[in-house]
């Protein structure tokens, strides 16, 4: 069964929409779309390239803090060693647990 279309000038009459008035019911034009979409690609884009500042800077923090507590492993004293293993324990358990989190993304 085909729907009949969806008559406006009845919805105005109803009075459970009360408010809703003929200058409230806006119909965009193509050109407002356009400028929509073109909006909301700009800033989808934006988002986006923050997102992967946000995660370079993440990586290169954490890789060179391992990388770090590494050095401290091999060149360190007992103590030192103890406090940079366990950094680095957690850092590995960390992005293990990243990856298995989102390999189904």
């Amino acid at each position: 069964m085909a729907e009949a279309p969806l008559n406006l000038q009845e919805l105005l009459k109803d009075r459970k929409y009360g408010d809703l008035t003929e200058s409230t019911i806006h119909v965009e034009s193509t050109e407002e779309a356009a400028a929509r979409r073109l909006e909301a690609s700009a800033q989808a884009k934006h988002k986006r390239k923050e997102r992967l500042t946000i995660l370079w800077f993440a990586l290169v923090m954490v890789f060179g803090f391992s990388a770090w507590c590494i050095y401290v492993c091999v060149t360190g004293s007992v103590d030192d060693k103890k406090w940079a293993q366990t950094i680095v324990a957690s850092i590995c358990t960390g992005l293990l647990t990243y990856a298995v989190g989102h390999r189904n993304d």
